[in-house]
């Protein structure tokens, strides 16, 4: 919740109520901070411009059998609830049905691919929960997750798979068009220990590299954007400079490949929503290269 606080305008008040502190679920962790920050994009987007109020709620439930079959596949039994509230100007039912689809937005071209809500609803499902949503119009959404409440004890993590690996004051270079996640990938990453310099567009960005190619150790970029896809990106990236590694973030089921491309060595693909751990490991995996060794190959990066 701080971080979203911290890139969201000052118009926007955020709150965030505990009604549970004992209940777990089996989820992935980045996946749900992912979908809160998604959620919390698309609420900050419906109040940019008269401001209002964002309220998170988590809260213990049992649904009926009733209740559960109107909501198939929620599953009677005892949940975790996520409720999402904002008091923006709302969704009209024309736009209702098609919330959850890929790729459909109803923002301006070049603030969103329509992507956000898609990846909210596949990784609730794929935690075997639901996702309800009611909304009024000029009167606020609501967002509701339920997450089955989870038996077993919590284990313990296996040491080292869960272990962030520190950045040593490299220079990244972030594309992504969702400026409010942009905003949380910069943090993420200065937290880490890199030194980043963010783009919402990839024309932009190409313009920034092409004017200073040998300031940027790295590039991550999203690929699904306006004008330039970040596949092309990564491209025209290594006709300028061959050696700098390109990370590819997509949301897509079927992500793009660099088999073709002459810098596939210096290329890696990563999923969205991201899990910074992973993230923090393809990096490091570039940019600490191992030496080679007489008689052994030097080891490079795939995606």
């Amino acid at each position: 919740m701080k971080l979203l606080n911290a890139t969201l305008p000052a118009s926007i008040e955020i709150s965030f109520s505990v009604e549970t502190e004992e209940d777990t679920v089996i989820a992935d962790a980045t996946e749900l901070h992912q979908v809160m920050m998604n959620l919390g994009t698309n609420a900050a987007h419906a109040m940019r411009d008269k401001g209002g109020r964002l309220e998170y709620l988590l809260q213990s439930t049992e649904p009926h059998r009733r209740q559960a079959a109107r909501m198939s596949p929620l599953r009677v039994g005892p949940h975790v609830c996520l409720v999402v509230r904002d008091t923006g100007h709302g969704i009209s039912r024309e736009v209702m049905d098609n919330i959850f689809d890929p790729f459909f937005t109803t923002k301006p071209p070049g603030e969103g691919t329509g992507l956000g809500l898609t990846l909210v609803h596949r990784i609730v499902s794929r935690s075997g929960g639901q996702i309800t949503v009611e909304s009024q119009e000029n009167a606020g959404t609501t967002f509701r997750i339920y997450l089955p409440r989870a038996r077993e004890a919590v284990a313990a993590s296996a040491p080292g798979k869960t272990q962030l690996l520190p950045g040593r004051r490299e220079r990244l270079l972030v594309v992504d068009d969702e400026v409010l996640i942009l905003g949380m990938m910069q943090q993420h990453l200065r937290n880490m220990g890199y030194r980043v310099i963010t783009r919402a567009d990839s024309t932009s960005a190409l313009e920034t590299f092409q004017a200073e190619p040998a300031n940027f150790d790295l590039v991550i970029t999203d690929h699904t954007m306006p004008c330039l896809l970040g596949a092309e990106l990564a491209e025209k990236i290594g006709d300028i400079r061959p050696d700098v590694p390109v990370i590819l973030m997509t949301g897509l089921n079927q992500p793009p490949g660099f088999a073709g491309s002459h810098y596939a060595s210096r290329r890696a693909v990563i999923r969205k929503p991201l899990d910074f751990v992973d993230l923090s490991h393809r990096l490091r995996a570039f940019l600490d290269p191992l030496e080679p060794q007489q008689g052994t190959q030097q080891l490079t990066p795939i995606a």
